[in-house]
């Protein structure tokens, strides 16, 4: 089970997942990404995850007034068990933008139902305002399909089948006590939307018809975003455990991207003109944009739901399949 529950942990971060056999020897990249089918099982993982944005906007032609600054902040804590299916997670956003600033925190608690329904209970604090646990349930023969296929296909794609190339560092690296080898890669934007429509056909080709559709959906928007991040580069970074192969920690940003079309299409979309109707020049200087990601699977997951939110049961809603089509994109 080691395969599937690394490919659900690394869908969250790259839209493709990753897991490793062992080796007599120091492996090269092929021999890493070979022994994905060969990996052994692990059941459950604790995962964190950190992030930053720090971005600069600037106006050239309002001179001294024309820039501002968006920052924020990302961090998340979370554990996954497979048998049965069970997520519990705690996040926080922060963020601040032309001197408003705000947070937003989560808490979300998924368990598998003794008649085989998934049940997910919800609270958060948004800008100051804070919701009660809210319940919401999916029942087992709509929910069914789709958990067999996390957990029988998680992690299953075979990587040489995907449009990446990475590079396995000279010398290894130490996350938390493990020593890691490091593979690397830098994907364009085209190269990241053929890495995630691969993935897209691959998980249709398991799932019933009526719910393969849902997909449709994703393929339209990766369509419209040509347009805006058409200079989009995604820079990877995977460190695995040389003895267990497993996945220690894994780093995406997006340096070295070409920021010039977004920025255009702000100017445009804000209505910034000079005064003779032309658009005004905007400069997007991304400092810092990034995800981190650092697994354990040593610790025990506890997946227990507090009494106030099992209180919300009651007062829960069952989804329909729409509803079930957001839900299966919460799950990844």
């Amino acid at each position: 089970m080691k395969k599937q529950l690394t490919g659900i942990v690394l869908g969250l971060a790259c839209a493709a997942s990753l897991s490793f056999g062992a080796f007599a020897e120091a492996p090269t990249v092929e021999d890493i990404l070979a022994a994905s089918s060969e990996a052994g099982s692990v059941n459950e993982m604790n995962f964190t995850v950190d992030g930053a944005a720090d971005i600069a906007i600037v106006l050239p032609d309002m001179g001294d007034e024309g820039s501002f600054a968006v920052n924020g902040n990302l961090g998340m804590d979370a554990s996954v068990t497979l048998e049965p299916l069970a997520m519990k997670m705690d996040m926080n956003m922060s963020g601040e933008a032309v001197g408003q600033s705000g947070d937003i925190d989560m808490q979300m608690y998924m368990v598998t139902k003794e008649d085989g329904a998934l049940g997910m209970y919800m609270k958060g604090v948004a800008l100051g305002e804070e919701m009660d646990w809210q319940y919401a349930e999916i029942p087992a023969e709509e929910i069914s399909s789709f958990i067999s296929t996390i957990k029988e296909k998680g992690g299953q794609f075979d990587m040489s089948s995907f449009p990446v190339e990475f590079a396995l560092a000279d010398d290894t690296v130490d996350v938390n006590g493990h020593e890691c080898y490091q593979l690397t890669t830098s994907m364009t934007w085209a190269e990241l939307k053929e890495v995630v429509t691969t993935a897209l056909d691959a998980a249709k080709a398991e799932l019933p018809e009526e719910q393969a559709e849902s997909f449709e959906q994703i393929d339209q928007a990766l369509g419209m975003a040509d347009m805006f991040v058409g200079g989009l580069v995604l820079n990877m970074e995977i460190d695995v455990d040389t003895q267990s192969y497993l996945p220690q920690r894994a780093h995406l940003d997006l340096a070295g991207s070409d920021w010039t079309v977004l920025a255009a299409l702000f100017a445009q979309n804000a209505g910034l003109t000079n005064e003779d109707g032309s658009l005004m020049n905007v400069d997007i200087n991304v400092n810092s944009l990034y995800l981190d990601y650092i697994y354990d699977y040593e610790t025990p997951v506890d997946v227990t739901v507090p009494e106030e939110a099992i209180a919300a049961e009651a007062n829960g809603v069952t989804l329909d399949e729409d509803a079930l089509a957001d839900a299966g994109e919460l799950l990844g």
